[in-house]
């Protein structure tokens, strides 16, 4: 599911996060050389549990899980401070030849795709810090044509959904942030009217 990762994975996260070379507790980098993976790790998780009942290692992991999952690591962008638009060409070119089942070449290496050429983008995605009272105050009154799609760059996933009243996704890692160059929110992304390009509009909540 979108929301959740399971304990083992969050264990080996945090085991692992220094690297394949080293791990690292409070500043402490120790090397694996000729340990067991599974040796250190064990090692690492009995220091940070250390005087602690099984009951309170599951019930602390389990916590760290769930406000992981809630609250994923954010994508720090400002409030907008002047509404803006630009228009985003979503066209790539191809980096190999394209062939159907049967073998036969439909698209060949360089040539340049537009995804609007296939099908339209039938939603609008609109990006919001739910840390910001009146961001969420605003995305509440925003209508949309069709669908929308509501994704967070900071703040908890369920207080959100609550507030808004809808269902809202987690841009984790910035990947669309990253990838629609996006500078600030509120962000609406949608097709932009009659034109195979995404129209990316910068929307000022607050009047100063």
């Amino acid at each position: 599911m979108k929301r959740t990762i399971t304990v083992t994975t969050l264990i080996m996260l945090l085991s692992l996060q220094g690297g394949a070379k080293n791990l690292g507790v409070a500043g402490q980098v120790w090397a694996i050389q000729e340990n067991n993976l599974l040796s250190v790790i064990d090692e690492r998780l009995k220091e940070q549990f250390d005087g602690k009942s099984q009951a309170e290692v599951q019930a602390e992991v389990q916590k760290r899980v769930e406000e992981n999952a809630l609250r994923p690591e954010p994508v720090l962008l400002p409030a907008v401070k002047m509404a803006s638009e630009r228009l985003f060409d979503p066209s790539y070119i191809l980096d190999r030849d394209l062939a159907d089942h049967n073998g036969v070449v439909f698209a060949k290496k360089g040539t340049v795709v537009n995804p609007f050429d296939i099908t339209d983008f039938n939603q609008t995605l609109i990006f919001i810090d739910a840390d910001n009272e009146e961001q969420v105050e605003w995305i509440k009154q925003f209508l949309v044509a069709g669908r929308k799609k509501i994704i967070l760059t900071k703040g908890n996933i369920h207080d959100a959904d609550v507030a808004i009243g809808e269902q809202t996704f987690f841009d984790q890692g910035g990947f669309l942030v990253k990838r629609f160059q996006i500078a600030a929110v509120p962000t609406v992304i949608d097709q932009a009217p009659e034109k195979k390009v995404l129209r990316i509009r910068e929307v000022l909540v607050h009047e100063n």
